[in-house]
């Protein structure tokens, strides 16, 4: 502790000096060149409004802390025993036992977070799925905690997303695994005038008890997968849509090309419906203990009230919350007393009072967090460990002088001296075996001391070569030229001793995606790499994340879908529609390929078909290279053929089924290190001056952002265009032609 005061001591005094002087330099640097460029009095405004904008955001970060800090008020660091006798028991705790308390509406829906304030919070003070998911692991191992009790709605739930239901159901089994209660307690879970009741309900399975509002309903009403169909609209706006696929079940361009569903994408349609209700079903009936008859009615049930469903065995109480909170803790105490103990009964009887003071999880979160960094019994383990490494390197040292000695002063002896050697030589050869055999040894408690950073990076969205001009960050998309940069600067990043990626992309651009693809197969040979698909990787989702050394998904994962596709839209019939005429003027061809006037003609159909082969012939050569397939077996997974999880770990497409704690085991095997060793860390940490920059970057770019209706006149009546035109603009139709894209 003394340590750690000194150190922060320093980090101030340092920090002060170097950043006023950094501070001075470019306030001054800054106002001199606006002064050369505009005139004092603009150069003087702008500079207020930089230090105004500057300012807020210093207290707003502050705000967040001391919204965290009053949620931790009742809390106390405990670094252990003021006797210096006991100076090497201390550890880092809490004062307090209890059950952990937490509202999902608390939980961000990023998968990891990087605040600068606390890491283990978003920019909004709301805990990330993966701290939720340490916390939890932590807490299933501490004597302190007995319970957990969540409060949640259908909407809070559902933002989870399907992987982060299903890391989070894992999470509170492995919790009641450790012999301690869970309940949850939601407003509602479907029905009538709310959604999401199957993802609801299915978090919801994972706990020992649901308790549901007497207001509240459930409702399912079977799997439904819902996708339109535009050539009826395009053929009434006049706008002929052109689209090549490699293959069939490449369903994307259909779209734009069918009125309905084809055969083949119905099929494949049809088995991912099948394949989520067979999960759900199953999990439901293994958590609930129902019967297969009762699920079933249930799942084909769209609204299911709450005393029906208390009836049928689907919930377990029906309480508004105060009556909830008092029956968690009656029911807690009560289970507390009856458990077989050595204590006497008034202990028994303390135990489970204290045991019932409720933990806010975000500050549990807190504690757990800070413990890793200022654990000052692992800083004198390391201390220890690194003088026993000193002192047998220095005993090595003095051995090996010494065998030199003893050979020298061998050299000169007598013929019967020699004649004895070899038998001197059996005596030391074990002595150095033994050596030999115990270096690996100090290899094993020196990683066992260590504690290894592995990089976490989180990518969403469509793939693109470059973010929409004019933005910095929009959180939809993955650029190319962003994610080569960041994982060529991870892999000199020696600080960091692995990485596990999160993707959730339908795909994209096929260059961009095999862009990250390579920069992956680079990043593999120096560090391990995990990949952790979420909701969705598809198609080129699916192209970086079998770069992966080691491939997780979940049961429900929508993966696979390998395949490309390319087309445009030709809309001069539309234009001249509306009374807009085009002026065309070429030279050096004839051409319309890149052209969303005119459709397509034979050569450029040819060389789009050329295009559409090589890519393709790339794709699936790729998918069997890293996957260790045939190319007989990729044929019969490939064509746009999509997948669930579970399929693709049968077929081979994946290596296991998890998430985040089956990727974290596997980092800690591969790295020969306990879990508890394994610490992650979002890659990459954003700065002050970048999140204000992106920040100020956004404002403007908001701005200058154009919709494409405001080009048109005004006069014109475009009722029927207002609407379509944005849609088929956000569905990449109306945009410049992707040859090589692949959602």
């Amino acid at each position: 502790m003394k340590n750690f005061l000194a150190w922060i001591k320093n980090s101030v005094a340092s920090l002060f000096h170097k950043g006023f002087r950094f501070l001075f330099r470019a306030f001054f640097r800054l106002f001199w060149f606006l002064f050369r460029t505009t005139s004092l009095v603009i150069g003087a405004v702008i500079l207020t409004l930089i230090l105004v904008g500057i300012v807020g955001y210093w207290i707003a970060g502050d705000k967040i802390e001391r919204s965290v800090r009053q949620q931790q008020g009742e809390f106390r660091f405990h670094f252990g025993s003021k006797d210096a006798r006991d100076r090497q028991d201390r550890k880092f705790s809490l004062d307090k036992k209890g059950y952990l308390k937490l509202d999902l509406a608390q939980l961000s829906d990023q998968w990891a977070s990087s605040s600068p304030f606390l890491p283990f919070l978003d920019k909004r003070g709301n805990l990330s799925r993966i701290t939720l998911l340490e916390t939890l692991e932590h807490a299933a191992k501490d004597d302190d905690i007995s319970a957990i009790a969540v409060t949640a709605s259908s909407a809070a739930m559902a933002r989870l997303g399907v992987a982060g239901i299903e890391d989070l159901r894992k999470a509170i089994e492995s919790f009641r695994a450790q012999g301690k209660m869970a309940w949850i307690y939601a407003t509602d879970m479907g029905g009538i005038g709310s959604g999401s009741g199957m993802k609801s309900y299915y978090l919801a399975t994972s706990f020992d008890s649901i308790s549901l509002a007497p207001s509240g309903s459930l409702g399912f009403g079977g799997v439904r997968i819902e996708v339109p169909y535009f050539r009826d609209a395009l053929d009434k706006l006049q706008i002929t849509p052109e689209f090549e696929a490699r293959e069939a079940y490449k369903s994307f361009p259909q779209q734009f090309l069918n009125n309905s569903v084809s055969e083949e994408v119905a099929e494949n349609l049809q088995g991912m419906a099948d394949g989520v209700a067979r999960q759900w079903s199953k999990e439901v009936e293994r958590s609930r203990r129902l019967d297969s008859d009762i699920v079933a009615q249930a799942l084909a049930s769209p609204y299911i009230s709450a005393s029906d469903a208390q009836l049928r065995g689907l919930i377990d109480r029906i309480a508004y919350a105060d009556k909830f909170w008092d029956a968690f803790q009656n029911t807690l105490q009560n289970t507390l007393k009856a458990q077989p103990s050595s204590k006497s009964s008034d202990d028994k009887k303390t135990t489970a009072r204290a045991a019932a003071n409720s933990i806010p999880l975000v500050a549990y979160a807190s504690y757990h967090h800070l413990g890793q960094f200022f654990d000052d019994e692992r800083q004198d383990k390391r201390k220890a460990q690194k003088e026993e490494r000193k002192e047998d390197k220095k005993m090595q040292e003095e051995d090996a002088a010494s065998q030199e000695a003893e050979k020298d002063s061998s050299v000169d002896s007598s013929v019967d001296s020699e004649e004895q050697e070899p038998s001197e030589e059996p005596s030391e050869q074990p002595s150095q075996a033994e050596l030999g055999e115990e270096e690996p040894a100090e290899a094993m408690e020196q990683d066992t001391s260590k504690t290894a950073r592995v990089a976490l990076l989180s990518w969403r969205g469509q793939i693109a070569r470059e973010l929409p001009q004019g933005e910095w960050e929009n959180g939809r998309t993955i650029s190319a030229r962003l994610a080569t940069r960041l994982l060529r600067r991870l892999a000199q990043d020696e600080r960091f001793d692995a990485v596990v990626l999160y993707i959730d992309s339908p795909g994209g651009d096929y260059v961009a995606s095999d862009l990250i693809y390579h920069e992956l197969i680079r990043l593999r040979k120096k560090k391990p790499v995990a990949v952790v698909m979420g909701d969705i990787a598809a198609s080129g989702g699916y192209f970086i994340a079998m770069a992966g050394e080691r491939v997780f998904a979940q049961p429900l994962t929508v993966t696979g879908s390998i395949g490309v596709f390319a087309g445009k839209v030709a809309t001069r019939d539309f234009w001249q529609r509306w009374g807009i005429g085009w002026s065309v003027v070429q030279s050096g061809g004839e051409s319309t390929m890149h052209s969303l006037l005119d459709g397509y003609t034979a050569d450029d159909l040819t060389a789009l078909a050329g295009a559409l082969d090589a890519i393709y012939a790339d794709f699936t050569g790729k998918v069997a290279s890293a996957r260790d397939l045939d190319s007989s077996r990729i044929q019969a997974l490939a064509g746009g053929r999509v997948w669930l999880g579970e399929q693709a770990v049968a077929n081979e497409l994946a290596d296991a089924i998890g998430g985040f704690t089956e990727a974290k085991a596997w980092v800690a095997e591969r790295l020969r290190l306990p879990q508890e060793n394994i610490l992650f860390l979002p890659y990459p940490r954003e700065s002050w001056s970048f999140r204000l920059r992106r920040v100020l970057r956004q404002a403007v770019s908001e701005r200058a952002r154009t919709n494409l209706l405001g080009l048109l006149p005004s006069d014109l009546q475009r009722e029927s265009a207002r609407h379509i035109v944005p849609l088929l603009s956000r569905r990449g139709a109306l945009n410049a032609p992707h040859i090589l894209l692949m959602p």
